[in-house]
């Protein structure tokens, strides 16, 4: 991975551990006091990342908000009705257990809806860069983007590292740690941005936090259980889901025919 680093993101990436977490707490520090508690949200996808990211934002509120302010934060997991269910009962059972205030989206369409009208499974973006797939804006853009419009969201921390791509990277060393995101109209936080996966495991071992089990079933993910746009999802699914890769598979060779 270090030969893959761009030149602009080595000395936030190659910091030491330590002072990555005082940066991240440094961040989220200042955006806890930025605006209301209920005008804030964190993204919680059931991962190992957006888990770490969630404890921390705990972690300020006790610091810096009053009592209870804490409950007030939104914490966003969007159902898209395909993800693992092992991955959502692990995200009710943690809210069980840190006591937050779940908001749980779900689309207006479901998956197979969008494959049927895409009239095929999602395949990521072309080399020109367009997305060919709908259902991430289905799904999960546009679901997360009207709660923030509705509800009048300014900050949403969520668990992008650097580390998870080359595009990542590239947008992280664009954007860093904190960006105003047009598009949704709300302040994009990311306060591990320049961890790697190993700084995060250690940090869910420090804090004793949960994880979800879908990683112990074989998977480097925790989001669509269905996703066939990312590199090595059928492994993946051979581990998790045997069945469903069975049932991907025989779709494909059916839209190959067709």
């Amino acid at each position: 991975m270090a030969a893959s680093i761009l030149p602009s993101m080595k000395k936030h990436l190659r910091q030491s551990f330590d002072a990555k977490m005082l940066q991240t707490q440094s961040i989220i520090a200042k955006w806890i006091r930025s605006c209301p508690p209920e005008k804030q949200a964190v993204g919680l996808s059931g991962g190992k990342d957006s888990a770490a990211v969630l404890h921390q934002v705990m972690g300020a509120a006790s610091a810096f908000l009053k009592d209870g302010d804490f409950k007030k934060i939104n914490v966003v997991f969007e159902n898209t009705g395909v993800e693992y269910p092992q991955t959502v009962t692990f995200v009710h059972n943690l809210q069980k257990q840190w006591d937050f205030n779940l908001i749980e989206l779900k689309p207006e369409k479901t998956f197979w809806e969008c494959i049927k009208e895409d009239g095929h499974y999602p395949r990521g973006k072309s080399r020109r860069g367009k997305n060919v797939d709908t259902c991430c804006l289905v799904l999960k853009e546009k679901p997360i983007t009207k709660f923030i419009k509705d509800n009048d969201i300014q900050v949403l921390y969520d668990g992008i590292t650097a580390l998870e791509s080359r595009n990542r990277m590239i947008w992280g060393s664009i954007d860093g740690t904190c960006h105003f995101a047009q598009k949704w109209n709300v302040n994009k936080v990311h306060p591990i941005l320049y961890w790697s996966e190993p700084e995060v495991w250690r940090y869910h071992g420090m804090m004793n936090i949960p994880v979800n089990p879908v990683y112990s079933m074989g998977a480097k993910r925790c989001g669509c259980m269905v996703c066939t746009a990312h590199q090595g999802w059928e492994d993946e699914l051979s581990k998790t889901n045997p069945g469903m890769l069975r049932k991907i598979l025989n779709d494909m060779g059916q839209e190959q025919l067709s």
